[in-house]
């Protein structure tokens, strides 16, 4: 079954698809605490995330009036086929546009998925609860749970530059991954279904951290919802059984 943001509502006015900003999944601004201010939260979600859903609408509208029908009505498929889209685009749409409609697509998907990927540390009766197929799959990939959490927590705390960090699922070869994407692109135009990602932009960090990236990274893994990247591995692992459906059988 393949897996749209959670939240994700499509609101058709005058051939125009809106997207709208979803709340936060299941918890309040204050609930992350103290791992995640809720002034970072409040600021990262009504100002980052919400700046970045206004402005793809605005793309999207733009695109929609000079070349109606080009763009499928779901952004994950919008990522997956970026390349494919934009050769198509290239001749009616000017390169700013282009560019403001890859940026502020990778935003608004990499924060919906981020935000998805939270839950208060409170909530989890231990810290793997909900993790599953998944776990096995990254003990056989890096040894243990904490070797990767280790390996996760030291891309994110060496990352140069504002971007993101990812566990992905690389479909052709159903090896899992962490790799680092700059500004906002994501995984999905290369092939690869993310599972979970980490904000290294200043923005969701700065106002508790400051530069402290590590202690961050550390404070991260309190509210990893695990439950969900679970869910994300399956969905993923279903792609890959659909799109190569030898390779992908004996995976799930």
């Amino acid at each position: 079954m393949e897996m749209a943001p959670l939240f994700f509502l499509l609101l058709v006015a005058f051939g125009t698809a809106e997207i709208t900003l979803p709340d936060l999944p299941g918890y309040g601004y204050s609930d992350l605490e103290p791992f995640m201010d809720e002034a970072t939260v409040r600021v990262h979600h009504d100002g980052h995330f919400a700046a970045y859903t206004n402005k793809l609408n605005d793309a999207l509208e733009e695109i929609n009036t000079l070349s109606p029908g080009t763009l499928p009505e779901d952004p994950v498929d919008m990522a997956r086929n970026y390349n494919i889209l934009v050769n198509r685009l290239r001749k009616k749409v000017t390169q700013p546009l282009v560019i403001k409609f890859r940026n502020n697509l990778g935003g608004y998907l990499a924060h919906d998925l981020f935000f998805r990927g939270l839950t208060p540390a409170k909530a989890k009766p231990t810290e793997y609860s909900g993790l599953q197929t998944l776990g096995t799959a990254l003990k056989k990939s890096w040894g243990s749970l904490e070797d990767f959490k280790e390996k996760f927590l030291d891309e994110s705390s060496k990352f140069f530059g504002s971007g993101w960090v990812w566990l992905v699922l690389e479909l052709k070869s159903g090896e899992l991954m962490i790799m680092q994407t700059k500004d906002q692109d994501t995984p999905y135009s290369a092939g690869l279904e993310p599972i979970m990602c980490i904000d290294m932009w200043e923005h969701a960090f700065y106002l508790k951290h400051k530069n402290d990236k590590q202690g961050w990274g550390q404070d991260f893994w309190r509210l990893v919802n695990w439950e969900q990247a679970e869910l994300r591995y399956l969905a993923a692992q279903e792609k890959r059984a659909e799109k190569y459906p030898v390779a992908g059988d004996g995976d799930l």
